[in-house]
């Protein structure tokens, strides 16, 4: 595994950076949001998912990928679109917080 190849610190590290990226890409997305630009909405979004892709982080990958989709679609309403945004943003702190927890632990002795 990653943790087997790279160590616990190296991970938390990378996860930490992930984390200072995550939260300037979703500060950004909100922007595009609120600007009503999509098509940067819809690059960010896939920008997030493969950095979250990096660490395995699948629920933040679904939820870019249906930002993504939401975003390139025409027509598509800004509610919803602020909806999936807030969810992805509640999704990427989750995500962030049972991994490093799940690291934490496994790098304890015994």
């Amino acid at each position: 595994t990653e943790m087997d190849t790279l160590g616990a610190p190296m991970l938390v590290e990378l996860l930490t950076l992930f984390e200072d990226t995550a939260a300037a890409t979703l500060a950004q997305m909100a922007a595009a949001r609120q600007a009503g630009d999509g098509v940067a909405l819809e690059k960010l979004a896939h920008r997030l998912h493969s950095a979250a892709a990096n660490l395995g982080l699948v629920r933040v990958m679904s939820g870019t990928r249906e930002l993504e989709q939401a975003a390139g679609a025409v027509g598509t309403d800004n509610g919803h679109l602020a909806d999936l945004l807030a969810r992805l943003q509640a999704t990427t702190v989750q995500s962030c917080e049972v991994l490093r927890q799940h690291v934490l632990a496994r790098s304890q002795p015994g």
